[in-house]
């Protein structure tokens, strides 16, 4: 079957990047270049600016989605990269469902978008659109979740790179008050599946001259009410820019990814690919995505994850052979390849 034009879902250019959105900046306009090699037009359609603009802009952006996208599309297929089709759509879709937390994690989430989540990955799998999933942990928690043949899955590679691309802001030093090398670094919002408490409560048994810095923000449409953090060592850097990000991944002693629940993990990439230590719970597609390239820990245990904060500090001799492996894998986990990896599943699963 000779395809013409292939359209890209473009709702994610509307919203704040999280690592969904993230996901779906990178490997658009790879994708895009690839399919165009290959004499395969491709477009990503784009919430016209008057609705973005509006007070009702979340309520019309689901209704641009979910009506106006699928006429738009036609018969065409759509690759949907952020969790969520329009479900009118004429034939069968690509769909980027990124884990199935709303079904393992539901206190983590407001109900309206459990339920909507739900709603929506129901109708995607009786439509029998093709699903792809961040790593093998998320395909089998979905294929589970949602009662399908694992086989239905398929796998696509994320990647931290993009933090390379970034000058760095080091003004962000002086804006939280923190020096560089003084202190460690988590990444994401203030829910309950980031684990963040017990990072703090870790913190108590760490050198008092370390403090750690949480950047990320807090949606409240999408989590529920999360927790509150507090302490004299404890700087929460709120939303940063890319710019600043990539400075605080940089000036950091190790990363740390605390969380009970990852799809993929995007930050514990993006430090990896910057050359940082990665301390990470064992918990979920971690393992998967770190490999030999992280320290680990238990979860629930604050004590565990103080040692192997310690064991950076006073041993740096660990630090080398920790970038090393962290290059290694970011050699696998790169944009290139996935969009690359991407566009064959894909055309072979349209038969192209």
């Amino acid at each position: 079957m000779k395809i013409k034009k292939i359209y890209i879902n473009g709702k994610f250019l509307s919203v704040k990047t999280t690592g969904v959105q993230r996901v779906a900046q990178e490997l658009a306009p790879r994708v895009i270049s690839i399919l165009k090699a290959r004499g395969i037009e491709c477009e990503i359609l784009e919430i016209p600016d008057w609705l973005r603009t509006s007070r009702f802009k979340s309520f019309l952006g689901i209704f641009w989605e979910q009506f106006i996208l699928p006429l738009w599309v036609g018969r065409s297929i759509l690759i949907n990269f952020c969790n969520v089709a329009p479900i009118l759509s004429m034939r069968q879709q690509i769909v980027f469902i990124h884990d199935a937390a709303v079904y393992d994690c539901p206190e983590n989430y407001s109900f309206f978008y459990r339920a909507w989540s739900k709603f929506i990955s129901l109708m995607i799998v009786l439509r029998r659109d093709f699903i792809f999933a961040p790593s093998k942990f998320s395909a089998e928690r979905i294929s589970t979740a949602l009662g399908i043949d694992r086989a239905r899955l398929e796998v696509f590679r994320e990647s931290g790179r993009h933090m390379c691309d970034y000058e760095k802001d080091s003004n962000i030093f002086h804006r939280l008050n923190i020096k560089q090398n003084s202190y460690i670094l988590a990444v994401g919002s203030l829910q309950p599946g980031k684990n963040f408490p017990v990072l703090l409560k870790a913190m108590n048994y760490v050198l008092d001259s370390v403090c750690l810095v949480i950047a990320g923000g807090r949606d409240g449409l999408v989590f529920s009410s999360g927790v509150e953090l507090s302490g004299d060592r404890y700087v929460h850097a709120g939303y940063v820019s890319d710019q600043e990000l990539a400075a605080l991944y940089s000036g950091a002693m190790c990363f740390i990814q605390p969380s009970k629940y990852e799809g993929f993990g995007l930050p514990a990439a993006e430090a990896m690919a910057l050359g940082v230590p990665v301390i990470s719970s064992n918990a979920a597609s971690l393992p998967e995505v770190c490999g030999k390239a992280a320290l680990y820990f238990e979860p629930n245990d604050p004590m565990q994850l103080a040692q192997q904060i310690n064991n950076l500090i006073f041993n740096p001799s660990l630090r080398l052979p920790l970038i090393e492996k962290a290059r290694e894998q970011s050699d696998y986990y790169d944009w290139d390849v996935a969009a690359i990896d991407f566009v064959e599943k894909l055309l072979r699963k349209v038969g192209a």
